[in-house]
């Protein structure tokens, strides 16, 4: 014997098997939860029903209940010799709705990450740089370091080096200057007062002194003299000559090796350097 059960929210009502008596079940329609009525009280109310009731919906066509059963879950024709509706899998026998499990779907989740797999990649690759690459970028940036610094000491050492050149130029050519003015108060002799004359040998003996604590910039010196050619470039190579010669023993002549052999002085700075004691 068929139950007949009413939906209480939307009034569709249903046909199902004895076995549904007394049970809870979803209105396929609206989704509301309906009672099926017990057997005894479906035996009561047979005479009220109307013969038009069907397993689904009731619709204003009454050919499905004609043509044979139908499944009270999803109003799919059921031949009268099959318990299980080839649909939703209903079974007539043990009263259930077989379940048909879903395809499990592949979560976005693991596309996403795959494809954010090559950047993590690359990034662990710049992570894991090997030590010997930073040990050579350590050490290019350390050499350019030294290289910039080495060029900045030379160039100051250089600078040093020409402003000691240009003030030893200057005391060379203030000394030749007072040198000539030496001279000439040698020659002068104030017949009134019995003035003495310069001593001159002893004025020269003391500018040898100075003039020995210029040898190293003295080469040089007799250089830019050899390009001269004036009275008074004439008269400075003399000076220097007499100077060479005057050199006060134990001082270093070393730098008169450095006198070219074509210049001036080479003659003067050669029997000089002759006269050095062994070792000197």
């Amino acid at each position: 014997m068929a139950i007949t059960a009413t939906c209480e929210a939307c009034q569709q009502q249903y046909r199902l098997g004895d076995a549904w008596a007394g049970k809870t079940a979803k209105c396929k329609k609206c989704g509301h939860a309906m009672q099926i009525p017990s057997l005894a009280r479906t035996q009561s109310e047979a005479g009220e029903l109307p013969a038009a009731a069907s397993g689904t919906a009731v619709s204003p066509s009454a050919t499905t209940a004609r043509r044979g059963r139908a499944c009270p879950i999803c109003d799919s024709p059921m031949s009268g010799s099959d318990d299980t509706c080839g649909v939703c899998g209903y079974s007539a026998n043990s009263s259930k709705h077989l379940a048909i499990a879903p395809a499990a779907s592949v979560p976005r989740a693991a596309s996403g990450t795959a494809k954010k797999k090559p950047e993590a990649t690359g990034e662990e690759d710049q992570g894991a740089l090997p030590m010997a690459v930073r040990l050579l970028i350590f050490g290019g940036i350390a050499l350019a370091v030294l290289a910039v610094v080495t060029a900045i000491g030379m160039g100051v050492s250089s600078f040093l080096q020409e402003r000691a050149r240009l003030l030893s130029r200057e005391r060379l050519d203030l000394m030749m200057v007072e040198l000539r003015e030496a001279r000439e108060a040698s020659h002068v002799q104030n017949l009134d007062w019995d003035f003495n004359r310069v001593d001159l040998k002893a004025v020269v003996k003391d500018y040898a002194v100075k003039f020995a604590a210029e040898l190293p910039y003295v080469p040089r010196y007799i250089q830019e003299l050899e390009g001269k050619d004036n009275t008074l470039a004439d008269d400075n190579r003399r000076w220097i000559i007499t100077l060479i010669n005057a050199l006060p023993a134990g001082s270093d002549l070393t730098p008169l090796k450095e006198i070219p052999p074509h210049s001036f002085a080479h003659d003067m700075a050669a029997k000089k350097l002759a006269e050095m004691p062994p070792g000197g």
